[in-house]
């Protein structure tokens, strides 16, 4: 009551509406600037979203700006009640924030005027938040279409240059692609063009040796032709004078009686020249006289007539029907083919020992080894005329030069036990050794290497001719070891003394002919019509080659002779293949086991199944066994 009588005392002055609004604005300055809660109503209105909400709201009322106040306001209200049981009303007292109090009536009246304000400030701030909201929302939504626009723009852009780049290369590709096809045209034009020509020159070349052929060959003939006419009137005209001769004879010998020498005539060329032949005494005539063109013979002399005495005269039937030892060479054109062949031929100059081998007179061979038989020393009589078959005058023919010193004459007279061991390893192949005959080291012809056995095959036909011996003693290992190394020795002195030797052996054979007939022709022996010419020679031709290189499809490119490596993989697959031919042989056999032992099984099951039966009463007919499977068991089975 002293409380009411206070209130009513002094009564507090009612503050109006705008004032209140006023206070609620500066309290929620203070307390967001305090950071401090707000109270129940401050809360509800939602200040936060704008600092000058309220400041706004106070605009439309007109009202001054009120300075922030830097204390609170408001308090915490702190309720009262006092109730009398004797009074009707129940009075609330509010204490306020300056101490005073007010009544019930007046906070329900100020929260019902402040409901009143604040709805339309929440509707506001409710419309003035979605305006913001929706204002964001467009600026967010601006904002990522920008960036949706910059990124496709930007990824256009990115696009158009990748297209540039790729339109750019595919553009760079085709112009490469064109320029190689057009430079592949005109490379297959410029080849097929320059092969044109080639074809076309080697054509005109093939063409021009066709012609030049031709040329000699009627040459040669319209020659033998003019000879023979010659001959034929030489003929005549020697029958003539000697049926003169005769008949003057005839005359003499009723005047004087018979001569007491025989004569004959030798004619030349141009010039006839009489000479006396040998007498009976063996002794060698005095050489013909001096006169340096060719002879040509009457073709009414006799073979027997030119012969350099009675004992070449007893010899020559021995040789007569002798055939020559037709020489082996390998042609230009596979020496040039062949660099290792190349490489001998130059470093032993053989081109012209290789050009020699041709055709040659066998008449003059049978006579040459005819006279070589009665004739010591080097110096022979072939028709009447001087020949030598010296070391010099073969080499002469030949073009060569021995050397001083060579390394056949080294080993000969100083090899050791390391040259040995260094000619089995150039020589043979790996794992081979040296055999020994008659008390000699040989080395056995198979065991030699491929590139080694192509010269030993030109060795055999070419120097030495003994074709059918393939074993080597240690002359001929030295021989062929300076020919492969390409070490120069004396082939005259070999071809000299292998002359020689040839008659002392009795070889059915005449060998050197072709040299024969070079040296014969260098001394101008005079030849008859009736002289039998050979023009057999025998080329070794590629396939002759690689069999003498032991593997007959070893071609390599280029023309190389097959290495020592190339051949032992030739030959491990050889072996390979042999191998897998034995074992698919096995393979066959033990299929064919496995087959006969299921039979024998099944054979070996059923009779003891007849057994079984027969035993138990099931079957009343006598037992009989089953004959073995004939269609397995046959001869050729492996069991």
């Amino acid at each position: 009551m002293a409380n009411q009588a206070t209130s009513s005392q002094n009564p507090q002055p009612k503050q109006p509406v705008e004032t209140k609004i006023r206070d609620l604005v500066v309290a929620k300055e203070t307390v967001e600037a305090s950071g401090a809660t707000l109270n129940p109503v401050l809360e509800k209105l939602d200040w936060n979203v704008g600092e000058s909400s309220g400041k706004e709201v106070i605009d439309k009322g007109k009202q001054p700006q009120v300075q922030p106040i830097h204390e609170p306001a408001i308090h915490e209200a702190v309720v009262h009640e006092t109730v009398e049981h004797n009074s009707p009303i129940h009075e609330v007292e509010t204490q306020r924030g300056d101490g005073g109090t007010i009544r019930i009536e007046e906070v329900q009246e100020e929260q019902h005027i402040e409901r009143q304000v604040e709805e339309p400030i929440v509707k506001e701030v409710s419309k003035k938040r979605r305006l913001i909201s929706h204002a964001e929302k467009e600026e967010r939504d601006k904002k990522k279409r920008k960036v949706e626009e910059d990124d496709k723009k930007r990824r256009k852009q990115a696009w158009e240059v990748e297209k540039e780049r790729l339109n750019k290369k595919a553009e760079e590709a085709a112009r490469k692609k064109i320029e190689a096809k057009e430079r592949r045209k005109a490379e297959s034009v410029a080849r097929k063009k320059a092969e044109a020509e080639e074809r076309k020159k080697a054509e005109a070349e093939e063409r021009k040796r066709i012609e030049a052929e031709e040329r000699k060959k009627a040459e040669a003939k319209e020659k033998r032709k003019q000879e023979k006419a010659r001959e034929v009137e030489l003929a005549r005209k020697l029958k003539a004078r000697e049926h003169e001769v005769q008949v003057q004879k005839k005359k003499k010998v009723a005047d004087t009686g018979p001569p007491k020498k025989r004569r004959f005539i030798l004619h030349d060329s141009e010039e006839d020249e009489e000479y006396n032949p040998p007498q009976s005494s063996g002794s060698p005539t005095a050489p013909p006289s001096r006169h340096k063109k060719k002879k040509v013979i009457s073709a009414s002399t006799s073979p027997m007539d030119l012969l350099s005495g009675p004992l070449a005269v007893s010899k020559y039937p021995i040789f007569a029907t002798r055939s020559a030892h037709t020489p082996r060479v390998y042609p230009k054109t596979l020496v040039h083919a062949y660099p290792e062949l190349k490489r001998v031929v130059e470093a032993m100059k053989w081109e012209t020992l290789f050009d020699c081998i041709g055709e040659y007179n066998l008449d003059w061979v049978r006579k040459f080894f005819t006279e070589l038989a009665v004739t010591p020393g080097t110096e022979l009589m072939v028709r009447q005329t001087p020949v030598s078959y010296s070391a010099e005058a073969i080499n002469e023919l030949l073009g060569l030069t021995p050397p001083k010193e060579s390394e056949y004459d080294r080993l000969k007279t100083l090899a050791t036990q390391k040259d040995y061991d260094m000619l089995l390893e150039r020589l043979s192949v790996e794992g081979s050794g040296w055999d020994v005959k008659y008390k000699q080291k040989i080395l056995k012809g198979h065991t030699l290497k491929g590139e080694t056995n192509v010269w030993f095959y030109f060795m055999r036909h070419t120097l030495f001719l003994t074709s059918h011996d393939t074993d080597l003693d240690m002359d001929r290992v030295y021989y062929l070891y300076c020919i492969v190394e390409g070490h120069q020795f004396n082939v005259g002195a070999l071809i000299s003394k292998a002359m020689r030797y040839s008659i002392e052996k009795g070889n059915k054979q005449l060998p050197y002919p072709s040299i024969i007939q070079k040296l014969l022709e260098k001394a101008k022996v005079p030849s008859l019509s009736t002289d039998k010419i050979n023009r057999d020679k025998v080329v070794i031709d590629k396939q002759s080659l690689l069999r003498l290189l032991r593997f007959p499809n070893a071609l390599e490119a280029g023309g190389q002779i097959p290495t020592l490596d190339w051949k032992i993989k030739e030959t491990v697959k050889a072996k390979h293949r042999k191998l897998k031919e034995k074992l698919l042989v096995i393979e066959r056999d033990v299929e064919k086991i496995k087959k006969e032992r299921e039979q024998e099984a099944l054979h070996k099951k059923y009779k003891e199944q007849i057994k079984e039966a027969y035993r138990l009463g099931q079957t009343q007919q006598p037992l009989k066994m089953p004959p073995r499977p004939k269609d397995v068991l046959q001869e050729d089975s492996p069991t």
